[in-house]
């Protein structure tokens, strides 16, 4: 592989990263994450629309009442992914028979899961293993068991919702069209021009996602290759609606796909116009910022561009941004800028 395409493939999975219970801090226990386990805000829920917080009760009722549900995460937060799994299985509690959509999966891996669950049915503990996740790059497979275990539980279809990764790279080496081939790019309406302010504000999130190190020939084809993403994550949650006679999708992807201005919502409210979409942003505290609505300047805006937010501990980990100098720097560029 070259060290443009090493840079790519790095710069497409740094790009989904998301920095961003049911319940209030009461119903939470055991957390596992450790940093901030005793801020104010841990374990509350904040609705956006009033500015308030909210209990289990409301939440569970805002998840019957959505099409389409989408659960925002930290990849590397295990708490993200309990509360994810506890909010899936809310979902799903009363037969409801959405199908669950997992950023991580991409169709190369489809053959394997659905192999895999035909062979053995109901088996989350052998589902990482046999799509090969252990060399995916995400965080470890028993992070996210516990979403496929709620999903499998109630029997409903775990679905790729992501491209192939030879595709995505594809996307910055030949151009979207070609890449995707006619009906998929009609289909995603990826020749519509996006707004010049979603298109800054994609950018600007590009490039401090990537901590300014991202070459500058790279930030337009990476906004590209993220509103693909997105419209293909949408395609695919309006698809398993279809399919499932109107009962829905459940996406579990980082929050930055997840954000309702921008993100796959923005794709979903022109795919599927009129269908309930309800965003959840899991998202750790900050220590000192005690107050909800002031989280809102981690993505940019003046109020959270999501639903509802779910406060959690911190994980402790290292300088992502120095992490991403010295990976470029393994690569032969002493100089990330270039």
């Amino acid at each position: 592989m070259t060290q443009t395409s090493n840079l790519v493939a790095m710069a497409v999975f740094a790009a989904g990263i998301g920095y961003s219970s049911v319940g209030t801090a009461e119903t939470v226990s055991g957390w596992q994450s450790t940093l901030g386990l005793d801020h104010p805000l841990t374990g509350k829920i904040w609705r956006v629309e009033d500015q308030s917080f909210v209990g289990e009760t409301a939440l569970e009722s805002e998840l019957r009442d959505a099409v389409f549900i989408l659960l925002g995460e930290i990849h590397d937060n295990p708490d993200h992914h309990r509360l994810q799994a506890r909010l899936t299985a809310a979902a799903l509690k009363d037969g409801r028979k959405a199908a669950v959509a997992f950023e991580m999966i991409d169709e190369a891996q489809e053959g394997h899961l659905i192999q895999h669950l035909q062979d053995r049915p109901g088996d989350a503990v052998g589902l990482g293993p046999a799509i090969s996740w252990q060399s995916s790059g995400w965080p470890d497979w028993a992070l996210y068991q516990p979403i496929a275990e709620a999903a499998l539980a109630q029997n409903v279809r775990i679905l790729p919702a992501s491209l192939a990764r030879p595709q995505i790279k594809a996307i910055y080496t030949e151009g979207t069209s070609s890449a995707l081939g006619d009906d998929l790019y009609n289909n995603l309406d990826m020749a519509r021009n996006l707004p010049a302010p979603v298109q800054a504000a994609k950018k600007e999130e590009i490039i401090e996602s990537h901590c300014g190190h991202l070459p500058e020939s790279m930030v337009s084809p990476m906004v590209e290759i993220q509103t693909v993403k997105d419209a293909y994550m949408a395609h695919v949650m309006n698809l398993a609606d279809r399919d499932n006679g109107g009962d829905g999708a459940i996406l579990i992807a980082g929050s930055g796909h997840v954000r309702a201005d921008y993100g796959v919502p923005e794709h979903l409210r022109r795919q599927a116009p009129g269908r309930t979409i309800l965003t959840i942003a899991m998202i750790e505290i900050q220590e000192g910022e005690h107050s909800p609505a002031a989280y809102a300047g981690r993505f940019k805006s003046e109020t959270a561009p999501f639903d509802y937010l779910w406060f959690t501990p911190r994980v402790a980990r290292e300088d992502m941004c120095e992490k991403f100098k010295s990976q470029m720097k393994k690569m032969g560029k002493t100089d990330p800028s270039q």
